[in-house]
């Protein structure tokens, strides 16, 4: 009867313990001169990482909309129709009436810096067949200026109304901007204060609303004297940035940088351990050959 063929040893990596230490090895001029130079290659790499992911997203300027010659909104956009890419942002001179006592407070509005309220109204805009039809107008939001508390807009809001408002039409500019996601109001002290310019939201208000709405609403540039009027601030015209654009080749390159700088890091490292062990190879075979 045969025994079964004895199972293969165990063949372990051999423990290394005692001086040098990696620590130590790591700190020898040589390797620390090597660490500086694979520092320099790895700054070298995050360099090029920085420089391609720097150009992986650019604004794309051809595709720009020129937004800034002033075109008359009933040109731009019919009432009730969304807003396109053309007609957001863009500026635009109205021919409209300032509907009175019809303000409203909406907070959280950032301007030079500073979060505070704007005073909104309605105003009855002239639409495009207002040219063959002199009644065709529809309602526009429209937001006349800034103040920094909502105690000021509720302020500037009663000296509009003892001012009294001109409902004979007249031409304003501002800027054309997008509807904004609704919100419930909340009361601050005895104010209502909206959260967003809905035109939707604020036809609830509005004790006369005409059958048609402009999508979006107006933020006046020109404002015919309501602020001198009122003590309120003009409001931030920004004008959109053009879309971004992504290169994807250069996305790519960036990290791929990224990665060699990290491997550059290892293979010091790397080159450190090998060292550390080849040491201690030696000097178990040099205690072995004395103890055998």
């Amino acid at each position: 009867m045969t025994s079964a063929p004895a199972a293969p040893k165990n063949t372990k990596r051999p423990r290394y313990s005692g001086e040098p230490t990696l620590g130590q090895i790591m700190r020898r001029p040589k390797w620390i001169f090597a660490l500086i130079l694979v520092l320099s290659v790895a700054s070298g790499f995050a360099w090029l990482a920085q420089w391609q992911l720097g150009n992986a997203i650019t604004l794309d300027d051809k595709a720009q909309i020129d937004t800034e010659t002033v075109i008359p909104l009933a040109e731009l956009v019919e009432p009730a129709q969304p807003l396109n890419d053309v007609a957001a942002g863009h500026r635009v001179s109205i021919k409209a009436s300032l509907v009175p006592n019809e303000f409203v407070i909406v907070g959280n509005r950032a301007n030079s810096g500073a979060v505070g309220y704007w005073v909104v109204t309605q105003a009855y805009a002239e639409t495009a067949a207002a040219e063959h039809d002199t009644q065709d107008l529809a309602n526009l939001a429209v937001a006349i200026g800034w103040a920094a508390t909502a105690d000021e807009a509720a302020a500037a809001i009663e000296k509009l109304e003892a001012a009294g408002i001109s409902e004979n039409r007249t031409l304003y500019e501002g800027r054309l901007n997008p509807l904004e996601t609704p919100g419930a109001p909340e009361m601050q002290g005895e104010l209502t204060v909206y959260p967003s310019v809905v035109p939707a939201q604020l036809l609830n208000l509005w004790q006369n609303p005409l059958p048609k709405t402009y999508a979006g609403y107006v933020v006046l540039e020109t404002d015919n004297g309501l602020r001198e009027v009122s003590g309120l601030q003009a409001i931030d015209s920004i004008p959109p940035t053009p879309p971004e654009t992504v290169n994807w080749i250069n996305l790519f390159y960036g990290l791929e940088w990224v990665l060699f700088a990290g491997f550059a890091v290892y293979f010091w490292v790397r080159l450190c351990r090998d060292a550390h062990e080849r040491e201690h190879e030696l000097k178990l075979q040099e205690e072995e050959k004395l103890n055998g």
